[in-house]
């Protein structure tokens, strides 16, 4: 079985938040794309893990980096009785970065936002986690490839 988000997971003041709020709230479950895809040199991109090579998203942007990104769909695969892909998403609250949880183990996701965490242990996962986070670079945790 293998399950793509509908709908995608786009920064806050992304133009279709709205489009995908109205389109949960009528329980339309259709596949929707985010209209930046459309826009000027946007690239499709996807996402795979840099320590087992799943399969983690489908993302648009503009470079590698994925700087300027919209329309992030995740990805997870099970077979027989055991997932593969993306765990979780997680977008940075404090600068918008994009982050994820792989089946592996692998995780980028942003923790400084946490408050049921002691600051302790939120600062040794922090640290942790921002090591291989920022997309393009050798040691980017998880690889954007352009398709």
């Amino acid at each position: 079985m293998r399950v793509v988000a509908p709908f995608p997971y786009d920064r806050y003041e992304c133009s279709c938040v709205d489009l995908v709020t109205k389109s949960k709230l009528s329980n339309n479950t259709s596949y929707m794309e985010c209209p930046r895809t459309k826009e000027r040199n946007m690239k499709p991109y996807k996402i795979v893990c840099g320590d087992c090579g799943s399969d983690i998203a489908y993302i648009y942007a503009t470079d590698e980096k994925l700087t300027d990104w919209c329309d992030l769909h995740y990805t997870c695969i099970k077979i027989k009785n055991h997932w593969n892909g993306c765990m979780t998403v997680n977008i940075s609250p404090i600068d918008g970065t994009i982050g994820f949880e792989c089946s592996c183990g692998n995780d980028t996701r942003d923790y400084r936002a946490n408050s049921t965490l002691p600051p302790h242990i939120i600062k040794e996962i922090w640290d942790k986690n921002l090591q291989g986070r920022e997309f393009g670079t050798k040691q980017s945790k998880f690889k954007a490839i352009k398709l």
